[in-house]
């Protein structure tokens, strides 16, 4: 008997974080995230205006010479300290979308356990919320020497209380970029998340989860 072609229910692409931005933006364009941070205003924007500011941050994002990984390997990692914002939403699907992992710093850890996270990780680039953390950055810079860039944002207007010695970047710039027009093709084995544990029974464990399995 001729042999038939056996067409697959599967998707022929990778499975990447992307894909799901993608997605919503198509499938629920103006439906609306609302942020309002504590002391602050209410902020929403559509799922399309989240795709348009994820585009501007990637693109801003890869004008720091970050090296994407590939299947089952590590490229650069940018490292964030911040709460559950607008922003950080921003990022999740910024920075693995250029092919980079995304380190979710544990903002509940001790800092010296934070400092040890990081001086793990090795992230170039470190995105901080200043408002909160910014007590924290010179301990780090002074200990954690990988990194080249730091991204500061707040809710209250605050700039960065002295010189660090590292280029610092306003998070306000990002958004003012010209937006990615397509997202690199990246192998969905790639890491896209870095993460520790908690460190309850030793010092803190490290682990990636790739964009398919993440």
């Amino acid at each position: 008997m001729p042999s038939e072609e056996v067409k697959s229910f599967f998707y022929d692409f990778q499975l990447t974080i992307d894909k799901i931005l993608d997605y919503a933006a198509t499938a629920f364009p103006n439906n609306e995230i609302v942020y309002w941070p504590p002391g602050g205003s209410r902020t929403s924007v559509t799922f399309t205006q989240l795709a348009d500011r994820v585009r501007r941050v990637a693109a801003a994002l890869m004008d720091l010479d970050l090296k994407p990984g590939k299947a089952w390997e590590l490229g650069s990692k940018v490292a964030v300290l911040e709460w559950n914002t607008l922003r950080y939403l921003d990022l999740y699907y910024a920075v693995p979308s250029i092919g980079v992992a995304l380190f979710t710093v544990n903002a509940m850890l001790a800092p010296k356990e934070i400092i040890y996270t990081m001086g793990v990780a090795k992230p170039e680039v470190f995105v901080v919320n200043i408002d909160y953390f910014e007590p924290l950055l010179k301990p780090i810079l002074d200990n954690v020497k990988s990194i080249k860039a730091v991204i500061y944002m707040s809710d209250r207007g605050k700039v960065p209380s002295q010189d660090y010695g590292v280029k610092m970047i306003p998070y306000e710039e990002l958004l003012k970029h010209e937006p990615l027009k397509e997202f690199p093709e990246i192998d969905e084995r790639t890491p896209a998340t870095l993460m520790f544990t908690s460190g309850t029974t030793g010092l803190p464990k490290g682990g990636y989860h790739t964009h398919r399995g993440g």
